[in-house]
């Protein structure tokens, strides 16, 4: 049986909401056995002021109070999800929603990336699938890791192509789903991409398999304008018992003056032990070329998502394990805090505050700050005494081959579950902690 909870909350007008600067501390059942996941992944603020949440299939609308409107599972008939699925708000207020799906019917078990467009209120729109058409090398293995709305009402996605190519993958649809270009890049995951002021995008990744970060320029067919590499070890020192350095990219975002800032992780392991890790951040010009550099440390050896905003004074919001930092436009820190979850985004709000969303103990969690990172009237924080240090990087032109990509496209049923949860203002109970 299918049940919708619908929250009975009085929500103020837009230019209310700016003055009384709404915030609070919210999870979202207890687990994945809940009816929830135990995470949440990406939020992106909505048009009425609310806020869209995703992670693994699940969607949850909710208002500026973090009450839910609605949440549902979306999974392709006949698949199971491989991995996380972004949300992304579309002009006509609706979403699209990307990510991985696996069916294990043949053997062995093809993937394929996934595209879901929703209305406002959740209902599905179209549902398409794609992947290689050249099955007779084996199962094709492809998946998206991001997508989002260009300009022209059409949308790009991104991911990867796996098996003989390990290349990555950029997609340019149209307003309904189907292909206008496809490329391929080999030896690279395409982690990250963003349309660009002047219509082309930027991506973002790394060589397959332990790096180093890469970024690309791309006109809007896709094309190559300039491609970098950047290797963060020229500051790193060989760890006694070190084997495998890993180095990558995650998320590059073009800011207001067409340059970029970028945001990654670099692992140093002992054979499946991490040894040493941080987050290096990166300021780039239009070309792609370091302006300057920091290196963050939480002490934390977490391999999930990180992400990077430029805020409404030109300087930069970072969400990092359990910690918020905020830097200036010249890459000193402003402040930093600690949550006591897991945080894998960040951004900034209308009323110029922050929303957040993560991992609380095992609970879908998200966060509406104020824009030092607070709360009103509780206790959300403790001070951090994590390391920001300015390093260096070298950087690399790099080439990048273009291998031939033939994906077909194909519409999907969907399978749509609805559970109805309990919402806890943490707020609350950790006031009755302290």
């Amino acid at each position: 049986m299918l049940t919708l909870f619908v929250p009975s909350v009085l929500v103020q007008p837009l230019a209310a909401r700016r003055v009384a600067g709404l915030t609070w501390d919210r999870t979202y059942g207890s687990g994945y056995l809940s009816g929830a996941p135990g995470e949440l992944s990406y939020v992106e603020q909505t048009k009425d002021g609310g806020f869209i949440m995703s992670s693994w299939g699940f969607v949850m609308k909710t208002d500026a109070n973090g009450a839910p409107e609605w949440q549902r599972t979306y999974v392709p008939e006949g698949y199971s999800l491989n991995g996380i699925t972004p949300v992304a708000v579309t002009k006509d207020g609706g979403y699209l929603l990307v990510g991985t799906v696996t069916s294990c019917c043949p053997c062995p078990c093809p993937q394929y990336g996934w595209t879901l467009k929703l209305t406002s209120a959740g209902n599905v729109e179209w549902s398409k699938l794609y992947g290689e058409t050249d099955l007779h090398v084996g199962a094709p293995e492809d998946g998206f890791l991001i997508g989002l709305q260009t300009s022209d009402g059409g949308y790009v996605v991104a991911g990867m192509e796996w098996g003989l190519d390990n290349s990555g993958w950029l997609l340019r649809l149209d307003h309904v789903g189907n292909i206008i270009w496809q490329e391929k890049y080999e030896g690279h995951t395409v982690s990250s991409v963003e349309q660009t002021q002047e219509g082309g995008f930027i991506v973002a990744g790394f060589a397959i398999f332990d790096g180093p970060g890469w970024t690309a320029k791309l006109d809007n067919k896709g094309h190559v304008e300039w491609s970098k590499t950047y290797d963060f070890t020229e500051t790193s020192q060989v760890l006694p018992g070190q084997t495998r350095l890993s180095q990558r990219l995650q998320h590059v975002r073009q800011t207001f003056d067409g340059g970029f800032i970028g945001i990654g992780e670099r692992t140093a392991l002992g054979g499946e032990d991490v040894l040493q890790y941080d987050i290096p951040i990166l300021r780039m010009n239009d070309r792609g070329e370091i302006l300057w550099q920091r290196s963050y440390s939480n002490g934390v050896s977490f391999g999930g998502l990180h992400s990077v905003e430029e805020t409404f004074d030109h300087g930069f919001l970072i969400a990092s394990g359990p910690s918020l930092l905020k830097l200036n436009h010249a890459g000193n820190l402003v402040w930093q805090k600690s949550y006591g979850g897991f945080l894998e985004q960040a951004r900034g709000s209308s009323d110029g505050g922050i929303i957040a969303t993560g991992d609380f103990h095992g609970s879908a969690w998200a966060l509406r700050l104020d824009a030092r990172g607070d709360a009103d009237g509780c206790q959300i924080s403790t001070p951090s005494n994590a390391t920001l240090t300015k390093t260096h990087s070298t950087t690399f032109d790099t080439p990048a081959t273009f291998v031939a990509s033939n994906a077909f496209v194909r519409s999907s049923n969907v399978s749509i579950s609805t559970t109805a949860f309990t919402t806890q203002n943490q707020c609350n109970i950790r006031t009755k902690t302290t």
